[in-house]
């Protein structure tokens, strides 16, 4: 698990810390996997596959165990990334 994972609202920065702390990036990851922006296959897909994708990549992110996460802006809110943060023991950070 993590030692680290930032969360909150999206523009808030998480990216952009987790660089700077060289930790791992969900929404990068996740717009490499639909080979698109999150924006354009949020538009085209809807939220549900949307969400469907975030999680699977968070979870898979998740058990790889780097040292500083970031998480995308709803990525907090899934049932599985929610259980794997818990089982860890990581720190949350709230980016504001």
């Amino acid at each position: 698990m993590a030692a680290l994972v930032l969360i909150g609202f999206m523009g808030a920065g998480k990216s952009t810390a987790a660089r700077a702390l060289a930790g791992a990036d969900s929404d990068a990851l996740v717009e490499a996997e639909l080979g698109t922006t999150i924006e354009a296959f949020f538009d085209r897909e809807g939220e549900a596959a949307f969400r469907e994708v975030e999680e699977r990549v968070v979870c898979e992110l998740l058990d790889r165990a780097p040292e500083v996460v970031s998480l995308g802006g709803g990525a907090g809110r899934s049932v599985g990334g929610v259980r794997r943060r818990e089982a860890g023991g990581a720190d949350e950070a709230v980016v504001a």
